[in-house]
């Protein structure tokens, strides 16, 4: 038997040669009955266009290219390496092969264009990791060549072709099942601003904090990565309880920036959400409500203030019941100065009513090291009792400083990543997954349309929404 032509593919799937070649070259003007019978016949012949005669005949290459970025965290960079393969094998059953290569900065890859255009002849680009201001993509629109983005052009989203997943939709799905799940103090966890997809999947979470009537709430931008995760967990579980109402030392920000949280310089006192103080300085002297230091009262409005969920401070150094009628160690705050094993802290690194800075680490446990978890002692007032992340890298960090402090994922505290990366799967993980394959196929799809010459009154544009995958955590 001779090498199959494209006659022969035609005969078996019993349809014209030009079907075949519109398979080939268009198959979205082929129906889709159609199009799998004469896939099938090529795949069973075993047929392969000629490309050398192709290039001939349309001057094209049937190279793309992409550009790899800087290697990242090796988490969420995943998702790069599941895009990369996707493209690939969608580009391959249309002749194409994709080229790849590096550049360490925007102009570095422009002048990598131009290179691979004069040397080559590539045919079109593949871009990633689009942001504002992007000059890759004006220098491609100013010289008319051919190319789409996986990744919106943040702030000019109609000027060229892209394919996107709707981070934002990502975030709302999982700030729902939170809300759903009873959760009330839902913080995130996501990048500094100006990332465009960052920025997208923080609105996210707000808008289900809004639609659920829960304001706004806490959040910490830190760069990606698991210590970037551990860090953010710790500075919003310090800067929890009394720094629900400020926490502008800690660099967390929370709710309406009403109030400092933590003590002065001098060991003074913060405020609490109700509006109190709680008193005395470092030297003993007492506070604005006349009461002493380290006494355990509140400022505000005489001997007790209330505390998050109607408790009051209480208590006397002999451990009798306080003012509110809370037992000493039961957490409430006792008259030793300091939180008795709840957690409660200022967030700036002071304990109330002692102005001894504790070093940013919970009362009840030692810096730098784990906590004894003892059972009531999470969530404290006050302390997030879930997290929405940007990505699993971020997430990955918040689970493991939760666990160091002796805080169960899953149990004591929900935890959800973004990307649906392989680690997620297996450690447990409940993540926000991206259909990263038809983004792929969109992307090789939309390069095909404008090789062609195809007209289109406007940019080609696709924005894919992904689901929520609920594991242990």
């Amino acid at each position: 038997m001779g090498r199959p032509t494209l006659n022969s593919v035609a005969e078996a799937a019993a349809v014209s040669r030009q079907t075949v070649s519109n398979v080939i070259n268009s198959p979205e003007v082929v129906s889709p009955e159609t199009r799998e019978r004469v896939l099938a016949a090529i795949e069973r012949l075993g047929y392969r266009p000629n490309t050398a005669a192709r290039q001939m005949r349309t001057t094209r290459s049937q190279i793309i290219g992409l550009c790899i970025p800087p290697s990242g965290n090796g988490v969420s960079g995943v998702v790069l390496d599941q895009f990369l393969h996707s493209l690939t094998a969608t580009a391959e059953r249309y002749d194409h092969r994709i080229m790849l290569f590096t550049a360490a900065d925007d102009e570095a890859e422009t002048r990598a264009y131009a290179d691979l255009i004069a040397s080559v002849g590539i045919d079109g680009f593949v871009l990633t990791n689009t942001h504002h201001d992007d000059l890759r993509t004006r220098w491609l629109l100013e010289r008319e060549l051919p190319f789409v983005t996986f990744g919106r052009p943040w702030g000019a989203e109609d000027t060229h072709p892209w394919a996107d997943v709707d981070g934002a939709a990502g975030t709302r799905l999982a700030t729902d099942h939170l809300v759903r799940q009873g959760h009330r103090r839902i913080a995130f966890v996501g990048w500094p601003e100006g990332s465009g997809s960052g920025d997208d999947r923080r609105a996210g979470w707000a808008a289900g904090l809004a639609a659920a009537g829960l304001g706004e709430g806490p959040q910490v931008a830190v760069f990606d990565g698991v210590e970037g995760g551990r860090s953010a967990a710790a500075r919003l579980l310090d800067a929890s309880d009394l720094a629900w109402s400020g926490g502008a030392r800690s660099g967390v920000e929370l709710p309406g920036g009403a109030g400092q949280a933590g003590g002065r310089a001098g060991g003074r006192s913060g405020e609490l959400p109700g509006g109190g103080s709680a008193g005395g300085d470092e030297g003993g002297r007492p506070g604005p409500g006349g009461e002493p230091a380290g006494s355990g009262w509140l400022a505000a409005g005489g001997r007790s203030g209330e505390l998050p969920g109607g408790g009051s401070a209480g208590g006397d150094e002999g451990g009798r019941p306080g003012p509110g009628g809370g037992p000493a160690g039961s957490g409430w705050l006792a008259a030793s100065g300091g939180p008795v094993g709840s957690g409660w802290q200022v967030g700036s690194g002071w304990q109330v009513g002692s102005g001894r800075q504790s070093g940013g680490a919970p009362a009840d446990r030692p810096a730098g090291g784990p906590a004894e978890r003892r059972e009531g002692a999470y969530p404290a007032a006050g302390a997030p009792t879930a997290f929405v992340c940007a990505s699993d890298s971020l997430a990955l960090g918040v689970t493991a400083e939760l666990r160091d402090r002796g805080i169960r994922p899953g149990a004591d505290a929900a935890v959800i990543g973004f990307d649906d990366t392989p680690t997620a799967s297996v450690l447990g993980l409940s993540s926000v997954a991206q259909p990263i394959a038809d983004v792929a196929a969109e992307c090789v799809r939309q390069l095909r349309t404008i090789l062609r010459g195809a007209p289109a009154a406007e940019p080609v544009t696709k924005l894919f929404t992904p689901h929520l995958v609920l594991r242990t955590t």
